[in-house]
C-alpha cells in the first residue's frame, strides 16, 4: 500500500523535511532503497551509506539529518519509528483459522481453533499455538515453543526450544520456560539492522535441526 511522507509524519510524530505529497509503498536498506522506499538509519556505522542513499526518506534523528541528500523523518527514536512505519506498510492480513493442509504438526501440538498456521509450517512437539495467533508460512516452531493470544510469527522465521511469544502475562502457556531457554530468544532481537523489515513479535534461530517428526514425514 502507498501512504505519503506528510501522512506518516502526522501519524508519528516525525519531522518532515521534504514533500508530504511524497508517495512510498515499501520499506528497504540504505542501500538497496529506491524512489518509492522508506529506509532508515539507527547505527552509527552504516552512515557512510546515508549519502548514497536513493530512499525517498530516511527515518533518523536530528543530528543526522543534515547529511542526508533525501527527504527525512526525524524522529527520536529511528529503529522504533521505522518499524512501526513497516506495519502501516505491510499490514497483517485477517486471520483465516485453521491448519494449512501442507503444514506438518506434531501431534502432540496444541493449536487453537481461532488460531491461522500456514503453509510449510513446521510445528514441534508439545508446542501451543493460542487464541487468534498467526504462524507464517516456512516458519519452524521447535518443540516447546508457546505463540501467545494474537501474536504473530512471520514468514521463514526459526523459533527456538522453548521460547515464547507475545505478551505470555495475558496466556496460559500451560508450561513455564527455563532462563536459559528465556535468554535463547531474547539473545535474538525482533528486528535486524540488516533486513528492511521487522520481525515483530518473533526471534529467529537457524542453529537446531529440524524436528525428527518433520524429517521422518508427519503421520
Amino acid at each position: 500500500m502507498a501512504v505519503s511522507l506528510g501522512e506518516l509524519a502526522v501519524r508519528f510524530g516525525c519531522e518532515l523535511r521534504g514533500d508530504p505529497d511524497t508517495q512510498v509503498e515499501r520499506v528497504a536498506t540504505l542501500g538497496n532503497a529506491d524512489d518509492r522506499s522508506v529506509s532508515f538509519l539507527a547505527n552509527p556505522r552504516y552512515r557512510a551509506q546515508l549519502s548514497e542513499t536513493r530512499a525517498a526518506a530516511v527515518v533518523l534523528d536530528a543530528a543526522a539529518a543534515g547529511a542526508c541528500p533525501t527527504a527525512v523523518l526525524v524522529a527520536a527514536n529511528p529503529y522504533a519509528t521505522y518499524a512501526r512505519i513497516a506495519d502501516v506498510l505491510y499490514p497483517v492480513a485477517a486471520l483465516v483459522p485453521g491448519v494449512h493442509p501442507s503444514a506438518q504438526v506434531s501431534p502432540s501440538a496444541r493449536i487453537d481453533a481461532s488460531a491461522q498456521v500456514a503453509a510449510m509450517a513446521v510445528i514441534g512437539d508439545d508446542v501451543v499455538v493460542g487464541p487468534q495467533a498467526f504462524v507464517g508460512p516456512h516458519s519452524v516452531l521447535e518443540a516447546g515453543v508457546t505463540v501467545c493470544t494474537g501474536a504473530v510469527v512471520y514468514a521463514g522465521a526459526w523459533i527456538g526450544a522453548g521460547a515464547i511469544i507475545g505478551d505470555a502475562d495475558h496466556h496460559d502457556t500451560g508450561h513455564e520456560p527455563s532462563q536459559k531457554q528465556e535468554a535463547e530468544c531474547n539473545a535474538h532481537p525482533t528486528m535486524d539492522a540488516h533486513d528492511p523489515v521487522p520481525h515483530r513479535d518473533s526471534c529467529r534461530r537457524h542453529s537446531a535441526p529440524l524436528p525428527d517428526f518433520w524429517l521422518r514425514g508427519a503421520p
